[in-house]
């Protein structure tokens, strides 16, 4: 009996290597897709959630997004934005290209950086820009890391579910 069942546990473990492999194919397609469409949009929207719950969007400028998709915005430390993200770090960085019908949502957590490690490491502003908005940098200036927990793609590349028109996902 044991002989007869290592076939079929071989069998069963090969299946389920196929898939992962298949599943990892199509993450890197959603990926791709994913960065392509963020290159599109250097200005996403930040959406954070305020005291009552309601839910917050701001245009922010980010930089591109990391191997992982971690993605920074620099802001100023008495911002709106900072105070909700203090309270709920729970965030959704929405990328769109209205034009082409595309569309990325980066769903995940926020993380504030005001040490000079993480700036020098992390600033993605020209020197000019950091004069003409952050007048007195670093003091002025501070970084979110928004890390993401799912990333969902819609794209001429990427079609939705036909019948509830979910967009695909994946976990980075």
């Amino acid at each position: 009996m044991r002989s007869a069942s290592r076939p079929l546990i071989l069998l069963i473990l090969l299946i389920l290597l196929g898939l992962c492999i298949e599943a990892g194919s199509a993450n890197a397609a959603l990926a791709d897709a994913a960065r392509a469409v963020m290159a599109l949009d250097p200005t996403p929207t930040l959406i954070t959630l305020d005291a009552r719950g309601q839910a917050r969007a701001r245009t922010v400028q980010a930089s591109e997004p990391d191997a992982d998709f971690t993605v920074w915005i620099a802001t100023r430390p008495n911002t709106r934005k900072v105070a909700q993200l203090r309270a709920q770090d729970r965030v959704t960085l929405h990328y769109a290209r209205d034009s082409a019908a595309a569309y990325v949502s980066v769903m995940g957590r926020a993380t504030l950086h005001e040490d000079p490690d993480t700036l020098a490491a992390h600033t993605f502003h020209t020197p000019a820009d950091l004069a003409a908005f952050w007048p007195d940098y670093p003091s002025d200036y501070l970084l979110i890391r928004v890390i993401p927990e799912r990333i969902e793609v819609l794209s001429a590349e990427v079609a939705a579910d036909s019948h509830t028109w979910a967009p695909q996902g994946f976990a980075p």
